[in-house]
């Protein structure tokens, strides 16, 4: 097998910093992309790579989206981007990222990423977009909350016309990550057809809509 190898290139979704550590990255809870650097001194013509993670090895709770990217990259170095999905609640933890990326003439390289996932101070409260979307049977809802005392928090889905399905959440909560699932059933327990559902967090005086997909 001939061999890929690979530098670091750091840049988070959140905040651009140097890296303390060339050969670690830091990842946060929520969506992070970094630029992945690779050096080709195998010889061979790469005219695409395929970046998928390995599933055997990948650790819970991190996700890496599949990426086909056309590149022309006989030698050299090259610098392709990665989206990398943290939930909530790892803070703290070192992981190891194991890729694999595919070329076009079907070789393949494997990678491993050593990234370390910590605790982020939260300034923002924001509804998340929710994964996956469109989805069937069940997604999951994250949503952030900044603030130094409980309050009450709603998380409620409603359908294209305005009508309350769920309630998903109604209690006070304080400053933090939360994940939710809704597996598309209504507040009786009955499943809901395919379509559109809005699905609406409100927090103190903060509120924030976002649009989801149902599909069968």
């Amino acid at each position: 097998m001939k061999k890929l190898l690979f530098f670091l290139v750091i840049s988070l979704f959140w905040i651009e910093v140097p890296a303390q550590d060339t050969h670690s990255l830091r990842l946060y809870a929520g969506e992070n992309v970094i630029a992945f650097g690779l050096a080709n001194e195998s010889g061979t013509v790469v005219k695409s790579l395929k970046v998928i993670p390995d599933a055997e090895k990948f650790p819970n709770g991190v996700r890496v989206g599949e990426t086909v990217i056309p590149v022309d990259f006989t030698s050299g170095t090259l610098e392709l981007p990665l989206q990398i999905n943290v939930d909530p609640g790892h803070g703290g933890t070192v992981v190891s990222l194991p890729l694999i990326l595919i070329g076009d003439t079907g070789h393949r390289w494997y990678v491993a990423l050593p990234a370390t996932i910590e605790v982020r101070p939260i300034t923002k409260t924001e509804l998340l977009p929710n994964h996956p979307n469109p989805f069937n049977p069940e997604t999951t809802i994250y949503y952030r909350l900044a603030g130094n005392e409980k309050q009450e928090i709603k998380l409620m889905i409603y359908n294209i016309i305005g009508q309350k399905i769920r309630t998903l959440v109604q209690e006070y909560q304080s400053s933090g990550e939360y994940v939710v699932r809704w597996d598309g059933t209504d507040d009786y327990g009955q499943k809901v057809s395919s379509g559109i559902y809005i699905y609406h967090l409100t927090f103190g005086d903060f509120a924030q809509t976002r649009r989801m997909m149902l599909l069968k």
